[in-house]
Formats: structure tokens, C-alpha cells, sequence
């Protein structure tokens, strides 16, 4: 029911924002995003652990329904299957053709894995040295995100 409610509320907030001329909808999901895994991170282990469940359940479906293309090609921000499939499936095209587009789409696909697999690394080890407060590192990613995003709208506005 929580990932239901993230989906329903980025579909909500795209809705409202999509045209606006001065706010980003991204910037919003990610701004609640920030919001939320920072009311995670002061939950006290071991005695609210389903409810920091429902929470970051929340912000993965944000995460998934929010951010799912990049140039233009259907990507994957939470989870490696589909990217993995996409990436592979470009890259047999190259074989086939040799449509050097399709390999560069492989390799961005490739890129993006090995992105989450340092993430995934990076998080392991900062949760042994952390526990449960490591999620205040992630909300770092969140961050650098919506200083590129408003970097992009800045650009948007001078007309670059």
C-alpha cells in the first residue's frame, strides 16, 4: 500500500507541476524524498522497524515512478534487472548490426549498473560502520541530484 501511494503521488504531483513554468515536479519528488528518508533515519532501531519499512517503501516507489528515463531510454534507479535486460538486449543489436548507437546504449545501461553496484558496495560498508543512521549518507545522492536538477533549470532559463 506504500508503494502504491508513492506511484499515486509523483502520477499527483506531475499532474500539478508538469507545466509549471518556475518548479521542477522532479525536484518536488525528490525534495519529499529527502524529507522522508531523514524521518527515517531518526527512528530508533530495532523499535519502529516496520514503520521505516512503509517509509522507504514510500520513497522507492517515488524513486521508480519518478525517474524512469534518461536520454530518452527507459531506465531503472532502485533495482539492475531491467537495466540489465536493456543492456544486453543493445548490445546483441550491436552484434548484429553494429549500429554504434546501440552500443553506446549498452554501455550507458552497463554504466548505470556499475553505478549501483559501487552504491550497493558504499552502502554495505557504511551500514557496518553506521547501522541504521547510514541512511543519512544516501540523502548525500538525493542532494548532488537536486543541485543538478536546479543546475539544468538554470540553464533552461538563460536559454542554453
Amino acid at each position: 500500500l506504500s508503494f502504491m501511494l508513492g506511484v499515486l503521488i509523483v502520477e499527483a504531483v506531475k499532474l500539478k507541476f508538469n507545466e509549471h513554468p518556475r518548479i521542477h515536479w522532479h525536484r518536488i519528488i525528490i525534495g519529499v524524498e529527502l524529507v522522508v528518508l531523514t524521518i527515517v533515519g531518526f527512528i530508533p532501531a530495532g523499535t519502529l522497524n516496520t514503520l521505516a519499512n512503509i517509509l522507504v517503501s514510500f520513497t522507492c516507489a517515488m524513486q521508480v515512478e519518478g525517474f524512469r528515463k534518461m536520454d530518452g531510454k527507459p531506465f531503472a534507479t532502485t533495482m539492475c534487472t531491467g537495466n540489465l535486460r536493456s543492456g544486453t538486449d543493445n548490445l546483441f543489436q550491436y552484434l548484429k548490426t553494429k549500429d554504434k548507437q546501440k552500443l553506446s546504449n549498452a554501455m550507458q545501461y552497463y554504466g548505470i549498473i556499475l553505478c549501483f553496484i559501487g552504491g550497493a558496495a558504499l552502502g554495505a560498508f557504511v551500514t557496518e560502520l553506521l547501522e541504521t543512521k547510514a541512511v543519512f549518507v544516501a540523502l548525500t545522492g538525493l542532494v548532488i541530484a537536486l543541485c543538478i536538477l536546479r543546475s539544468d533549470d538554470d540553464k533552461l532559463a538563460e536559454g542554453k
